[in-house]
Order: structure tokens, then sequence, then C-alpha cells
């Protein structure tokens, strides 16, 4: 495997840079899994991940496949999510819409994290402990409890 998927060291290709090994690797690699389609591609990367991580994994493989957008875009794009999910909530009899709004919402927060280059497991798990340490302290001193913990 190690020898196939470098023939710039152990075979005759020549390379330029270090993006164009990484696209012959990923072509070999879709080639040694037969994946003819970007599709294909997708559908390979694991269900059992943690669904942060495959939703990273899959916004990457697709900026590869040139669905790329700007960060910019991209904050809009979580904008527009959020007031899908706004207006899905207020009716409050469809929460299957609200579920969906929901899911795409966090699936368009990681492609901006995607596009920042930014480890949205990282940020996630930090926004967490900031939550636990604003509840301790809230709790130590004796103060109510209320929503207004979430707001940061």
């Amino acid at each position: 495997k190690l020898i196939y998927r470098h023939p710039h060291v152990f075979g005759d290709v020549s390379v330029s840079s270090s993006a164009e090994v990484l696209d012959n690797w990923d072509a070999l690699k879709r080639k040694e899994k037969e994946q003819q389609t970007q599709t294909d591609t997708l559908r390979a990367v694991a269900k059992t991940l943690p669904a942060l991580w495959r939703a990273e994994k899959l916004q990457h493989k697709a900026a590869k496949a040139g669905v790329k957008q700007s960060s910019a875009d991209a904050a809009l794009r979580v904008a527009a999510r959020a007031d899908t999910l706004k207006n899905a909530v207020s009716e409050a009899s469809d929460s299957e819409a609200a579920g969906r709004a929901l899911g795409d919402l966090l699936f368009a927060a990681v492609g901006l994290g995607e596009t920042l280059d930014l480890d949205c497991e990282a940020l996630l798990t930090a926004a967490s402990e900031r939550f636990v340490a604003r509840f301790a302290e809230t709790e130590a001193a004796g103060a109510p409890l209320t929503a207004s913990l979430l707001e940061d």
C-alpha cells in the first residue's frame, strides 16, 4: 500500500508540489476502493463516525471535488438556515420540519468551520467547557440557574 500510494517516491511519477502528491494520493485511493464518482467518495465516509466529524469529512471531500464556498457565503448560509429554523420553530406543530432545519443549520455551521479551516470539534468542546464554567460560577455564587447561562 505504501509503495502503491507513493509512486512519486517508489516509481517514476514526477510531481512538482505537495498538492499534486495529495491529488495523486486521492486518485489512487479512489481507484483502489473502486470509487468511480465523487458521490461514491462521499458515500464511503463511514456512517459510524460521530456526526460532527462525519460532516467535516463530507464537506472536506466535497471541497476537493470543487464544491467550495467563501467564508462570507458560508456565513450567509448559516444565517439563512437559522432563519429557516426560527420559522419552523414558530410553527410548533411541525417538529419534523424543525428537526430538519436544525440539522441543516448544524451542517451549515460545520461548513463555515471548514471554509475558515477551523476544528469544529475543538470549538464545540471549548464552548461546552465555557458553559460548565459559567454554570459552576453561577451556582457557587448562589445566583439563580436560568436560561441566561446559555448566553456567552
